[in-house]
């Protein structure tokens, strides 16, 4: 019904005008917009030019999310984060690079997408994905449920991403 990549705001539309409740998307929506700004805000000034990568081991490859995708576009769009320039190219959602390319994309904090809390334990490619980040000159790598950030389209999900965002880089 929607496409593969569609806004979590666009989906939310469609169902408040199918259920009658436009006006409760809409205001959804755009807290959302209020709080993003100002939390954009305070990131930047926190930052100060630092950039963040969206990154996820599978099998053998490390895949680099970009603003294209829909995670990345909250990072990168709606939080505004500085994307490192390994990512800057947004002709598709992810880059799939070789773990030991890792160090390529060069970025100050990284949000590593893990199944460790599905899994109870992480896989050969995390354990090398984290080896190599620590490797780096002083990364700070924030662990996030790989199934919240990729699974969760709607605003309840997306709210929590911000909440992580929010509490790992202010805190």
């Amino acid at each position: 019904m929607f496409r593969r990549n569609e806004s979590w705001q666009t989906i939310l539309r469609l169902f408040g005008i199918i259920t009658g409740k436009q006006a409760r998307a809409e205001a959804i929506i755009a807290d959302y917009h209020r709080r993003t700004a100002l939390l954009s805000g305070e990131l930047a000034a926190v930052l100060a030019g630092q950039s963040v990568a969206l990154i996820r081991p599978r099998e053998s490859l490390v895949r680099v999310h970009t603003a294209s995708h829909r995670t990345g576009a909250v990072l990168y769009r709606d939080l505004g984060l500085p994307a490192p320039l390994f990512v800057a190219d947004t002709s598709d959602t992810a880059y799939h690079i070789p773990v030991d390319r890792l160090p390529a994309v060069h970025a100050d904090h990284y949000f590593l997408l893990s199944s460790e809390q599905v899994h109870e334990e992480i896989s050969a490619t995390e354990e090398s994905t984290r080896v190599m980040l620590h490797a780096e000159e002083q990364p700070q790598i924030y662990a996030v449920d790989a199934a919240t950030w990729i699974g969760c389209y709607g605003p309840t999900g997306i709210n929590y991403i911000v909440d992580q965002v929010e509490g790992v880089l202010l805190a």
